[in-house]
């Protein structure tokens, strides 16, 4: 218990506040009001005086009986609140920090609060500090000298526009909880009987409540997870897992399960580690339970703020089971599983508020229908529109090597019979990497001090699965063996930071292919096993990164080399040459950043992606043919004319640019670091810096690529449109105009210089082709499409998908011939149910106009969602096989 003393100003008298712990301090901390003069906050003295109230006048030592704790004032800005907490909790002291009135990120300033474990009399209060508390802190910052008077008073109110931080150990504070004040005429001896509940306010306050409710259906995790951390807690005290209970080792057996199995809703789990303990069921996925000294297993979880689930020899915090928890499959859940306790929580706060579902009559519904059926019509011409110019990209590319290069590669080397084996436009990207391989290496060799190109490719995998885009990649590789750059055909996975560093620093340059293992890198599948195949440690990033801006790199020790068992973390390596090619093969649109970070232009090759049922019928057919003829003749394909024919370009390609005396400048364009004006040219602003640096070059031997006025001028304008379909907002407008133009004249510079390797400006014509190209794959119809497979027009009540769910209801319809009805989870796996389950999911989304909509739909259909007796799981019947729903059922849906 906490006892702490407290006036509204400083001129109020104190009265007497206790709190159950430093967690519910925190609640009545956050709560407190904001003001904007600094003289006009509360106050509060860590002790208890003689008798309350105690006016301003005695606030002093003499009246003071004991403290309760020191309060150590930061205000010179030498240490932060994260750093100085962090010494605490790591000599295993108890403290409440809080950022101060005048605090700012510049300046840190805040306070912490330290508890003692017994009243401390005053006379001892600064000793205590010293002995105590100061050598916890080893040597982090500075607390003021008024710190050690035991009577003085600390302002508390949060300053007007600005929120206050807390700091706790292994947690975050609950914001919820009101301040419960004991009344003045308690003194000090009866309010040894009055505790402060950080959770008590859950009885009363019918918000709260309302909050869990809407909570259970409604609220996302990923939107606003402090909520969610709070809500479950009210969710538990609903459910009567109080600290009191917890403490006193009287939960149900049923009530200590829901705890067990909270974790199930997490994938964080760790499996086969903790014990069952005697006095409930086992724990499957966390830890409740801790030994105590009587060797008994006994409940461990302290519920009393929303940051930590438990506490005890092994612990778990809240956020981490909550972040992935979907709570209508939680309540589900605890309608199959714990009905008892739900119907509990329903007789005690009522059932949740539900709007009666209102039919639309039938002339709504065909208004609905024929709006719908326009607006399908109009999305099928834009996407058959789109497609069209998708697939006649080559064909608008000027004439020259690089449009010829792109044709092999759209056509796999068989452009004669006209098809292509892969999506155009992103073969037009494919042939600009490849000519940008050659144009860095050519550049390194001469004026970097690397080897020459032939012999010194290497080409490799990071799981390119999926028929059509290792293809794609396969084939590439062979045109570039037969150029005589054999390491081209040494493909093999990186399973560490080491192997991927031994390239880069012992090989020289590396070409990359990357596919759809990327995704699961950057999802946050770090370190997990799924079949043979090991996600990409987080490292990598690091290490790449690196490589683009060729940098030194030092592994993180946590994140080196795992999981590789008796092997040392590789020291910190040179990356002396930068990496231009990482062609990232079927990236979403949404990682293009972190691609262009790593200076490829393969962040583009989202253009791989087809539009979904069109992927999807190539996927079976053209790909898949593509690849096994390409694995099945292998010889013959190397024999191929056509890429001989690609082989030879690039041999020429490569010699021409060495009788230019082209230098890495050039390359640092390839890579793409940015353009600015000078003159009435664009040009790369680092060239002449970077040339230097690398090669130590004289002025005349850097050739510039620049640009003339109309060129820049119609550039400008294609980008400007671009703008304006993205950016909202006027201060994003020149970053984005500056990135598009860059991957433009990235693009258009590969182009030129194939096409004419002694050229010392950008080919007009090249560079306009290049920043339509660009504008088409960036296109907000493409993200759309990519984002939203399911291709839903959501126009009243999923009109477009009606007619598809009508056949499910057919008397030769799946949902027809299921007459005990089909669950959530045949639902979810089977494609069939695909237009059903959409609509499922709506009633999921954050959108009430979304969740309204799709129950609009189950309603017009007369499909109904619900449970069966003594099943588990909620189950969907087609309308002539639904169950009569009973009071019980209605009270477990």
């Amino acid at each position: 218990m906490i006892k702490i003393s407290y006036a509204e100003s400083l001129n109020s008298p104190l009265k007497l506040l206790e709190f159950a712990d430093l967690q519910a301090m925190s609640c009545w901390l956050a709560a407190q009001p904001a003001v904007s003069d600094k003289m006009d906050s509360a106050i509060i003295v860590p002790g208890v005086f003689k008798n309350y109230p105690v006016a301003a006048t005695a606030r002093t030592i003499d009246n003071l009986l004991y403290t309760t704790g020191a309060i150590l004032d930061f205000d010179k800005g030498d240490v932060t609140p994260e750093d100085a907490s962090t010494e605490l909790e790591g000599n295993g002291l108890e403290f409440l920090t809080r950022t101060s009135f005048s605090h700012t990120e510049d300046h840190p300033r805040f306070a912490t609060f330290v508890p003692w474990s017994e009243p401390c009399p005053p006379e001892k209060h600064a000793a205590a500090i010293e002995k105590y508390i100061k050598p916890g802190l080893n040597g982090h910052g500075t607390f003021a000298p008024e710190s050690l008077v035991s009577s003085q008073a600390r302002f508390i109110s949060p300053r007007a526009g600005a929120k206050p931080l807390i700091y706790l150990p292994e947690g975050e504070a609950w914001q919820f909880a009101p301040a419960r004040i004991i009344p003045d005429e308690l003194d000090a001896a009866s309010a040894e009987r009055q505790t402060y509940d950080a959770f008590a306010f859950i009885e009363t306050d019918p918000e709260a409540r309302q909050l869990f409710r809407l909570a259970l259906n409604y609220i996302d995790a990923d939107s606003d997870r402090r909520v969610w951390v709070s809500v479950l807690g009210c969710g538990l005290r609903m459910f009567g897992i109080t600290p009191t209970a917890l403490r006193g080792k009287q939960l149900s057996t049923d009530q200590w399960s829901l705890i067990a199995d909270l974790e199930a809703f997490s994938s964080r789990g760790s499996q086969n580690k903790y014990r069952e303990p005697e006095n409930g069921r086992g724990i499957n996925h966390c830890t409740a339970t801790r030994l105590n000294a009587d060797g008994e297993w006994v409940p461990s979880m302290v519920m009393q703020y929303g940051g930590k689930t438990i506490s005890g020899s092994h612990m778990i915090t809240l956020t981490g089971v909550v972040k992935r928890t979907n709570f209508p499959e939680f309540q589900d859940y605890l309608a199959a599983n714990f009905p008892e306790l739900l119907t509990q929580a329903r007789q005690r706060y009522g059932l949740p508020d539900t709007e009666e579902p209102v039919l639309p009559s039938e002339e709504e519904i065909a208004v609905a229908a024929a709006a719908g059926e326009v607006r399908v019509r109009e999305t099928v011409a834009e996407q058959d529109s789109y497609r069209e110019r998708i697939n006649t990209a080559i064909l608008r590319m000027p004439d020259g090597r690089a449009k010829r290069l792109a044709n092999i590669i759209a056509t796999l080397g068989d452009s004669r019979a006209g098809e292509w084996r892969m999506n155009p436009a992103a073969s037009v990207i494919l042939a600009c990497q490849t000519i940008n391989i050659v144009t860095a290496h050519r550049a390194f060799s001469k004026h970097g001090g690397l080897p020459p190109l032939a012999g010194n490719l290497y080409g490799m995998y990071f799981e390119t699965s999926g028929a059509g885009k290792s293809a794609a990649v396969d084939y590439v590789k062979n045109i570039l063996t037969r150029a005589g750059y054999a390491r081209a055909t040494s493909s093999s996975k990186v399973f560490s930071i080491s192997s991927m560093a031994n390239l880069l620093v012992s090989v020289g340059p590396v070409m990359f292919y990357t596919g759809d293992e990327i995704k699961t890198w950057l999802s946050g599948g770090i370190g997990k096993k799924e079949a043979n195949q090991v996600s990409l440690d987080s490292s990598y990033l690091g290490l790449w990164l690196a490589s683009c801006h060729g940098k030194w790199f030092e592994p993180p020790t946590l994140a080196a080399d795992r999981p590789r068992p008796n092997q040392e973390p590789p020291e910190a390596m040179r990356i002396n040459q930068p990496n231009f090619s990482c062609f990232f093969v079927g990236v979403p649109s949404d990682i293009n950043l972190l691609a262009e970070e790593m200076y490829s232009d393969g962040a583009l090759a989202r253009t791989l992606c087809f539009l979904p049922e069109e992927r999807k019928n190539n996927r079976v057919d053209a790909w898949v043919d593509a690849q096994d003829r390409l694995y099945r003749n292998t010889d013959a394909t190397l024999n191929n004319l056509e890429t001989n024919e690609a082989a030879g370009m690039l041999l020429a390609y490569d010699k021409e640019l060495e009788r230019q005396g082209l230098g890495p400048a050039l390359a640092t364009a390839t890579a793409g670091n940015g353009f600015m004006n000078e003159g009435e040219a664009v040009v790369p602003f680092s060239f002449r810096t970077f040339a230097r640096a690398r090669a130590d070059m004289a002025e005349e031997d850097v050739r510039i690529i620049t640009a003339t006025i109309e060129t820049d001028t119609a550039v400008s304008n294609i980008v400007r449109r671009m703008v304006h379909r993205y950016v909202k907002s006027a201060d994003k407008l020149e970053s984005f105009m500056l990135r598009l133009r860059e991957i433009t004249y990235r693009i258009a510079l590969n182009l030129t210089l194939f096409d004419n390797p002694t050229a010392t400006h950008f080919n007009h014509e090249h560079t306009i082709y290049a920043a339509e190209l660009l504008e088409l794959i960036e296109e907000p119809w493409f993200n759309r499409i990519a984002a939203h497979e399911d291709s839903v027009v959501f126009v009243g009540s999923y009109t477009n998908i009606v007619p598809a769910i009508k056949k499910l209801l057919d008397k030769t319809g799946k949902l027809y011939l299921t007459p005990g009805g089909v669950t959530m989870t045949e639902i979810m796996e089977q494609s069939e149910f695909r237009p059903l389950r959409t609509v499922l999911r709506g009633l999921k989304a954050n959108s009430d106009g979304v969740r309204k909509d799709a129950q609009r739909t189950l309603d017009l259909l007369g499909i109904a969602v619900m449970s069966k007796p003594k099943t588990k799981g909620m189950f969907v019947f087609h309308p002539d096989h639904a169950p009569q729903s009973t009071a019980e059922d209605d009270g477990n849906e």
